[in-house]
């Protein structure tokens, strides 16, 4: 987008001063913007301000704007238009979207949440409604969610998950994990899955309050818990494990944010899925650091040690396109060792294979791929359900 003209850059920025900075001058934000005439010039004064600006919090409070100014769809494209990199801070972003959208549309309005970063919207939206009228708003949520697609689907049972441990305020972790089983059921196990990663990524997290609660179950010394809690089984066992996983950096002081502390830690797990899981998470770390930078994402998987260094690229390929990223997910697998190509083609292509619900979508997906061998790769993976290679071993 062009840039534009000075005057309405400060059209844009005054009423966001008054906004952020409390002045009480009595202005309202929809008078201060009513300089400007057409959507698409608050759309480009959006872009540019949103790239110019570094601080997560003011650019948050720009968007929040903009939803009010322009809509919750317009404003979601203008989003994606700043070009901001396809990770964590984004998806937080991208969660004001949802929180408009339930407060001014209700249960309706889901179905205006746009699949960009990470169903960021979706998540937000049915943390609030969970929030709000707990679980009864279940069975709505999902027959709404299911009718934009099976993939759609598993991110309103990940966002219920959220819903359910801030519904319970942090306290009873058993209780979230029994009602996402009730409430999602057994018949589709990948839905469950998600419900259960809601709820620990919430408990890490704490994505409803804004950062992470006191009453959350925490233990500085041990970044695996609580998987290893008894009432924490099989799958919402593995949710957990890779739950945390993805958080050891941010969360534990033990390691200082180093990522090869957290390296080292990872290699002391004697149980093979977790030591493995370890590795992955550490990766997706990896790939918020990095803000876009391949080289950055190359230069910092070293640190995990030289035989390590192309598997996490090759997870981190599949995180890029779980984001939506194909472009950063096709150019790793282009960058990583002969030996390591195939894996990583085939991680891509699991992506693919739970993006899009019909196989003749998944089949045009793997065009993304430009050598003959990889595209074959690619469709034997959407094909079936078979098993792909590990990316660590």
């Amino acid at each position: 987008m062009d840039e534009i003209p000075v005057r309405n850059f400060a059209a844009f920025l005054l009423p966001l001063f008054i906004t952020i900075a409390g002045a009480g001058l009595g202005w309202s934000t929809s008078a201060a913007l009513a300089w400007l005439e057409r959507d698409d010039e608050m759309v480009r004064a959006f872009v540019s301000t949103f790239r110019s600006e570094k601080s997560t919090a003011l650019r948050t409070e720009l968007y929040r704007t903009l939803l009010r100014e322009v809509g919750p769809e317009k404003a979601q494209d203008a989003l994606l238009a700043t070009g901001i990199p396809a990770d964590g801070s984004a998806h937080n972003i991208q969660h004001e979207a949802g929180l408009y959208l339930y407060d001014t549309r209700g249960i309706e309005g889901i179905v205006l949440c746009k699949p960009t970063f990470r169903y960021a919207c979706h998540h937000a939206f049915v943390i609030e409604a969970i929030a709000e009228r707990g679980q009864k708003a279940i069975p709505e949520i999902m027959k709404r969610c299911s009718t934009e697609g099976r993939f759609v689907a598993t991110q309103c049972a990940h966002g219920i998950g959220h819903g359910f441990e801030a519904l319970y305020e942090y306290s009873d972790l058993p209780r979230a994990i029994r009602d996402c089983r009730s409430g999602i059921g057994t018949s589709s196990p990948t839905n469950l899955y998600w419900c259960f990663a809601g709820i620990f990524m919430e408990n890490a997290i704490g994505f409803h309050e804004g950062a992470p609660s006191p009453y959350r179950l925490y233990n500085a010394s041990d970044p695996f818990y609580p998987c290893n809690e008894k009432f924490v089984k099989k799958m919402a066992r593995r949710a957990c494990l890779i739950v945390q996983s993805e958080n050891t950096l941010y969360l534990y002081p033990m390691f200082n944010r180093y990522i090869s502390k957290a390296a080292s830690f990872c290699g002391t797990q004697k149980e093979g899925l977790v030591r493995r899981i370890c590795f992955d998470g550490l990766s997706r770390q990896i790939h918020q650091i990095s803000r876009g930078s391949n080289e950055e994402m190359r230069r910092l998987c070293k640190l995990l040690g030289n035989h390590l260094e192309e598997p996490c690229i090759a997870t981190i390929a599949n995180n890029a396109y779980f984001y939506g990223d194909n472009v950063t997910a096709v150019a790793l697998c282009d960058s990583v060792r002969e030996e390591y190509r195939n894996t990583c083609v085939a991680l891509v292509s699991l992506q693919i294979r739970a993006r899009y619900d019909t196989l003749s979508e998944r089949v045009r997906a793997c065009e993304i791929f430009s050598r003959d061998e990889e595209k074959e790769t690619c469709i034997k993976v959407v094909e079936s359900m078979r098993r792909v290679p590990r990316a660590f071993r």
